[in-house]
């Protein structure tokens, strides 16, 4: 017979004659999406493969003062350059009702990004949020904790003054308690700065009107000035805009729209001598990622390309076109504004 096998056109074919005739053919995909990361590979661009280094000089200062923010937020406030935000107001007293009421009470926290698997509770790891719950337990009349909180931080993001709230039915309980029972918790990786009680419609996640960001980029780990970074962040301060480019595993149906009210970065010093770029960032909602992805992004287009590139970026879409987040050890959040 004169009958033989056809040679595979797949790129797990075995010959020289099935990848060449697999070369050849034309790469087609349906309308409206992009070809997949495989067809990608042999041609990518300097921006595509490009991202900020993770470990070298200064990252160890870095890590060492996000550290001593846990216990110390102040040591912050001369890379912001303002005083702590506006935090909770205090609960008025009771309504004379007579009843019994619910206690609400929010805590203003630190903790250690890397010694956590983030904040969000994660079946059989050590998260912010699976401790807290642990540690107030106790306090919450036999009933199961519920923990709310104003930034749900990635693995290895550190915080200063993040804020977190919860209630319990159980009228002994005081502020005093909770603000015990978190420092005693995990001393140098959680800490808890202030505790009150609080209206019982307040809510951590929901009434925080501002939320304050810092990241600490060390100077050799990037070639772009200061001031070319600036011209990139320049046009974001007080717009709304659309931050689909710059989040990552958004759910579908998730609102993509943010307003940045603040936006800058400056040169500055450590106390070792340490030469870094400090960059400040304050915005109503921030989607997952989004300040580390803004940060690399900024960063990238002042290196590569030019002065409004990050804008394009924003206007594709498409977190394809961002740059890979920022390292989590070099953010921080500094704290939460509630009310006007």
């Amino acid at each position: 017979s004169d009958w033989r096998p056809r040679p595979c056109l797949t790129s797990c074919g075995a010959g020289a004659q099935g990848r060449a005739l697999a070369a050849a053919r034309p790469r087609r995909w349906r309308s409206g999406m992009a070809p997949s990361r495989c067809a990608q590979r042999g041609a990518q661009s300097p921006a595509a493969t490009w991202r900020l280094r993770e470990d070298g000089p200064g990252w160890e200062a870095v890590r060492a003062l996000l550290a001593r923010a846990v216990e110390e937020p102040q040591v912050l406030e001369r890379f912001t350059g303002r005083p702590a935000p506006r935090g909770p107001e205090p609960w008025p007293g009771h309504r004379g009702s007579g009843k019994k009421e619910r206690a609400t009470f929010a805590l203003e926290i630190g903790y250690r990004g890397e010694a956590f698997a983030g904040f969000q509770w994660q079946p059989g790891k050590r998260t912010v949020e699976g401790l807290l719950q642990e540690t107030l337990g106790s306090l919450c009349a036999g009933r199961t904790c519920v923990v709310s909180v104003a930034g749900r931080t990635d693995r290895g993001v550190s915080a200063s003054r993040n804020v977190v709230s919860f209630y319990t039915w159980d009228e002994e309980v005081d502020a005093a308690a909770a603000m015990v029972a978190v420092n005693a918790a995990a001393p140098s990786d959680l800490a808890c700065h202030r505790a009150v009680r609080v209206p019982r419609e307040f809510h951590a996640t929901f009434s925080a009107t501002q939320r304050h960001y810092l990241y600490i980029l060390p100077l050799s780990a990037t070639r772009a000035p200061a001031e070319a970074i600036r011209r990139e962040l320049e046009a974001l301060p007080g717009q709304t805009l659309d931050f689909r480019s710059l989040g990552s595993y958004l759910p579908q149906g998730k609102c993509t729209l943010c307003t940045v009210t603040r936006c800058d970065v400056a040169e500055a010093a450590m106390e070792d001598g340490t030469r870094v770029l400090v960059f400040n960032i304050q915005g109503d909602r921030f989607l997952r990622r989004m300040v580390r992805c803004l940060v690399a992004t900024a960063v990238r287009e002042a290196e590569l390309s030019g002065e409004g590139s990050l804008e394009r970026v924003l206007e594709a879409k498409d977190s394809k076109a961002a740059a890979v987040p920022a390292p989590a050890h070099g953010l921080a959040m500094t704290g939460v504004d509630y009310g006007p």
